[in-house]
């Protein structure tokens, strides 16, 4: 199963990175359309869009996220097989330059296939792993001169809890938090729950069409925002607040991008829904999360929450998925009548042997015009 993952994954690099134009042509072809009763209409221009940049953009630091936090992972582990470990293991949530990362899996490159090729260290090179090397190891793809690319990484509890990093983009002005995905049996037993927990919905008090309640999947829920057992660890979520908090107030003017693959999509939407909810802190809307391959989180009520956020302005959600991927369809509680998962956000669907589908997640039932035809995707 995690093969067909990864194979799904290299079709996201494949279509994303080499096949610029296909992407390039849903952007300007979709620029005028008629939405009657709810139906999605996209409007960009290639003057003020592209769509294909931002979403590479976040395939790469997605990219960058799983890579930096295996090398983390081996660094620790096998300290004495590399070069210069201290380059990437003294940075604890501090923000480093991204092309010290690039340099130190090159540079070590020839260690980390011996250590892959070594039999008893084998296991340590997860699917995800080795294609995130590749990805470090590829000149054309891990370009970050550019951008002036930082980013800060948290794996103190790489076995057991999230791992997040925040990057900072200088160039295009954007704080990017970046969620890794499925790596640890951990993560997959995240992913493979079925449970929803019932949560309160935060905007039911200010739109009368609300639902008061909606529903997440519990492993998903638990990973973000709730406290682990017989931890005296923050909660995830506060962590990954906090520090934003710090980024926003020493880049004022920057705007938020969230991005995620796999397990990291989904927390990534969920993230994305809380941090564009809050009250306590100022956010700079639209908040933009693209995710890669992400499961199904919540249920039609998680939805329509979802969308009021979208409707509002505060955020917009392009979601990225492949054909032949399973991911997307887990839980599998979502095709029993109890479970009714629904996705989220604007949904570009890839396919090997078709030109890749722009579509809505979903059709509107509540009646309303839905406003993010223009204004929520106007600069995207």
């Amino acid at each position: 199963m995690k093969g067909i993952h990864a194979f799904a994954t290299f079709l996201i690099v494949a279509f994303l990175v080499v096949d610029q134009c296909a992407i390039k042509v849903i952007a300007q072809e979709t620029t005028t359309c008629e939405a009657t009763d709810g139906a999605y209409c996209a409007e960009a221009s290639s003057e003020s869009s592209n769509l294909y940049q931002d979403t590479a953009d976040m395939l790469h630091v997605a990219m960058h996220t799983y890579g930096y936090s295996c090398l983390r992972k081996l660094a620790k582990e096998f300290p004495n097989k590399f070069q210069n470990v201290s380059s990437i293991l003294n940075h604890h949530m501090q923000p480093i330059d991204a092309t010290q990362v690039v340099s130190f899996a090159r540079d070590n490159k020839e260690a980390l296939l011996k250590l892959n090729a070594t039999k008893e260290h084998k296991g340590e090179f997860s699917m995800e792993c080795s294609g995130s090397l590749l990805h470090l190891w590829d000149e054309a793809q891990s370009k970050w001169e550019e951008n002036q690319v930082t980013v800060a990484i948290d794996t103190d509890e790489v076995e057991e809890e999230l791992v997040y990093g925040i990057a900072f983009d200088h160039v295009k002005k954007r704080i990017i938090v970046s969620f890794r995905g499925s790596e640890t049996g951990q993560d997959w037993f995240r992913n493979s729950g079925v449970n929803f927990k019932t949560v309160t919905n935060p905007h039911f008090e200010e739109h009368g069409t609300q639902p008061k309640k909606f529903r997440l999947h519990t492993g998903f829920h638990d990973y973000l925002l709730a406290q682990k057992w017989g931890s005296d660890r923050e909660v995830k979520y506060a962590m990954i607040k906090s520090e934003l908090a710090k980024a926003l107030k020493d880049y004022p003017g920057y705007g938020l991008f969230v991005t995620g693959h796999s397990l990291g999509g989904a927390l990534s939407t969920i993230f994305t829904f809380y941090i564009a909810s809050e009250t306590t802190m100022d956010i700079p809307k639209p908040v933009t999360l693209i995710s890669f391959a992400a499961p199904l989180v919540g249920n039609d009520k998680w939805q329509k929450a979802f969308q009021y956020l979208e409707k509002d302005g505060s955020v917009r959600h392009l979601r990225v998925s492949v054909l032949e991927d399973y991911v997307p369809t887990i839980p599998i509680s979502s095709i029993w009548p109890l479970g009714n998962y629904k996705h989220t956000g604007i949904n570009l669907k890839l396919n090997e042997n078709q030109p890749p589908e722009l579509n809505h997640s979903y059709l509107m039932k509540t009646g309303a015009t839905w406003g993010v035809t223009k204004s929520a995707f106007e600069t995207l």
